[in-house]
């Protein structure tokens, strides 16, 4: 489950995410599927990994490798 402002959809048609790297600082896009929404979440049933950190804000202005900065 991840907030559904985190998942973007491609021209055609695929749903994607941007997850941080393991340095914390480039970002990479990931195809994902989907089932249904839950309260304010996504249901994730693949593409994703226990531990990736995906990006929730922002990431419309992303491309894959682009430099991130963390902010809370």
């Amino acid at each position: 489950n991840i907030p559904a402002e985190a998942v973007l959809l491609s021209s055609d048609g695929r749903t994607y995410v941007y997850i941080l790297n393991k340095e914390g600082n480039k970002v990479t896009k990931r195809n994902i599927q989907t089932n249904k929404t839950h309260n304010k979440g996504v249901v994730v049933t693949s593409g994703l990994k226990d531990g990736d950190i995906v990006v929730t804000e922002g990431n419309t202005k992303l491309y894959e490798g682009a430099m991130v900065r963390i902010t809370k």
